[in-house]
């Protein structure tokens, strides 16, 4: 598995391809990445954890938690400062 590069960390879209097969998994990230860019988290999860075929839940959780982190680290930067304040002010913390 290759780590999503800089462009994918910022990439609204994150996909995790899961699959009982590790194999096939990582070969529809591949076509994928081919036809989609550098832009799109694409992210393999497949086969159990002793490397047969099968699930392995933990791991499933594990990167579609790493998705849903991207995309909120993404948000963050985009969202306007102004915004961050008023939400500061609406939830009581101004000053804090």
């Amino acid at each position: 598995m290759t780590a999503p590069s800089e462009a994918a960390a910022d990439a609204l879209v994150g996909v995790v391809v899961v699959s009982h097969s590790a194999r096939l998994a990582e070969g529809v990230v591949e076509l994928a990445r081919q036809m989609a860019g550098p832009d799109l988290t694409l992210i393999p999860v497949g086969g159990a954890s002793d490397g047969s075929l099968g699930t392995d839940a933990d791991r499933i959780l594990l990167r579609t938690f790493g998705i849903a982190l991207l995309y909120a680290r993404h948000m963050n930067k985009h969202v306007d400062p102004v915004a961050r304040r008023v939400e500061k002010l609406y939830n009581g913390e101004v000053g804090r």
